[in-house]
């Protein structure tokens, strides 16, 4: 079998492939090119593709709709309300230009693909079968593209950040397939033989707009950046902090080292005014106004976790994103404080057990690997 032949071989049956024919290649290697670069297999796994994506986005919709139904009788528990979702927390949606090409490109897709149906249907010279089997393919595929357009115009109304990995990964199979196609359009024009020309050139279009989305995929992010009315509160309120921190009054901790932090010492001109005389309440400072109750709030509600994350622990995960710096610190300073323990208890036990082998001389034990055994066990 000549690879004139399998190439541009527009059947779907397996007599393509014989083992009698090119001796010189094994047989299953005749299968796996015939599958992967012959016309008819070629768009048999496109359309594989394309439906189960399909489907796979019904099953989605399904369930999301399901869900809606059975949550609609909880629907006016507070716990259930997004915590950033009242007025005063209007979106400000803005889209990069990933954003545009993910939405563009499938568009452009679906435009040239509902083209090629129609040219293919209005075509004469083909192949009865074969043209019905083509130009469903090209409508199969121009429905997928345009499905995927209406799913990322949807991520935009619910402020998706990432695309979907159901999405991601029809990308990265149909990039594949569709570069096996194109490899198929370059074997077939260095074999001379142009019975599928204005498929390869579809094909060379599709794979150029496919790198595209597979870019995408790889990426992952939508391209959404989302900035809320708060945030611009946050910015006025700037003035009013610069106002607090200008005053004799507010809290040293505001304006303190890093030093001064650790060892307190902040705390030393208010201590020294107390030991000489009793604290008025004039003489208790104010909060920093990072500790306000004002900018404690609108921190909150930017950190609480939105409606598509679907988190089961909204609260704590609210206060793991606001103080996870906080928690930190103070874990490592923990961990600090029981090495430090654990070791001066360790020096100690040592210590004394050389007295007591020096007194009594005895051999100590402490050299051959309790001290390591002690101070695991008070981990």
């Amino acid at each position: 079998m000549s690879s004139s032949t399998w190439i541009n071989n527009l059947s779907c049956s397996s007599p393509v492939v014989q083992s009698s024919g090119d001796t010189s290649i094994p047989l299953i290697f005749q299968w796996l090119r015939f599958i992967f670069l012959s016309p008819c297999p070629q768009r048999a796994l496109l359309a594989s593709v394309d439906l189960l994506f399909l489907l796979v986005l019904l099953g989605l919709a399904a369930q999301k709709l399901h869900s809606r139904f059975t949550s609609s009788g909880h629907s006016g528990s507070d716990i259930n309300k997004p915590l950033n979702g009242n007025g005063n927390s209007r979106a400000h949606i803005i889209t990069s230009i990933w954003f545009k090409l993910s939405s563009i490109v499938p568009v452009l897709l679906a435009l040239c693909y509902i083209v090629v149906s129609v040219l293919v249907f209005s075509q004469k010279s083909q192949l009865p079968h074969w043209k019905v089997l083509d130009g469903v393919f090209w409508l199969v595929h121009a429905i997928t593209q345009l499905v995927i357009a209406i799913v990322i115009i949807h991520e935009k109304r619910f402020q998706a950040v990432t695309h979907p990995l159901s999405l991601r990964i029809y990308w990265v199979a149909n990039f594949v397939l569709v570069s096996l196609s194109m490899s198929s359009g370059i074997i077939r024009l260095a074999t001379l033989e142009h019975n599928l020309l204005f498929d390869d050139i579809v094909s060379a279009i599709a794979f150029t707009l496919s790198t595209v989305l597979f870019s995408v995929a790889i990426r992952g992010s939508t391209g959404i950046t989302v900035t809320r009315h708060y945030e611009s509160v946050m910015h006025e309120s700037t003035k009013l902090h610069e106002t607090l921190l200008g005053k004799s009054n507010v809290t040293g901790f505001a304006t303190a080292s890093i030093i001064s932090k650790c060892f307190w010492l902040w705390m030393n001109p208010l201590l020294c005014k107390g030991y000489k005389s009793p604290l008025k309440i004039d003489d208790v400072p104010i909060l920093s106004p990072e500790h306000r109750a004002e900018k404690m709030s609108q921190l909150f509600e930017s950190r609480w976790p939105k409606p598509h994350e679907k988190s089961n622990h909204p609260v704590r995960t609210t206060l793991l994103r606001c103080f996870w710096k906080e928690v930190s610190c103070t874990a490592l300073r923990a961990a600090q404080k029981s090495t430090t323990t654990t070791s001066s208890y360790i020096h100690v036990c040592d210590g004394w057990e050389k007295i007591n082998s020096y007194r009594y001389n005895t051999p100590s034990s402490w050299g051959t690997g309790n001290g390591s055994i002690e101070s695991l066990s008070y981990f």
